[in-house]
């Protein structure tokens, strides 16, 4: 069985390159999302996967982030999203709520 996956932002350090690795030595495919299109490319190349630009604060941004990886990988059969969004000021989450 051939497996797909897919994972959002943050792909340059942390749990989210380890976890391409981990998804890439298992023989999955990869379609890696990221802000900065500098560390997102390096990422997609650590495992010979694809990246797409994307800044998760954007829906719309994010529906081509999944469209691109539905047409290039064949389907997206895990999100592996580790995201954030963050601001200046500690109230404005909780006040999204």
């Amino acid at each position: 069985m051939q497996a797909r996956w897919q994972r959002s932002p943050a792909a340059q350090s942390g749990i989210g390159p380890a976890t391409a690795k981990r998804m890439r030595a298992r023989a999955l495919e990869s379609c890696i999302g990221d802000l900065d299109p500098v560390s997102g490319e390096a990422a997609a190349a650590l495992v010979d996967g694809i990246f797409v630009q994307v800044n998760v604060a954007d829906e719309a941004q994010v529906n081509n982030l999944f469209d691109t990886a539905a047409r290039r990988i064949w389907s997206v059969d895990i999100a592996f999203n580790n995201a954030g969004i963050s601001s200046t000021t500690i109230y404005s989450i909780a006040a999204t709520i």
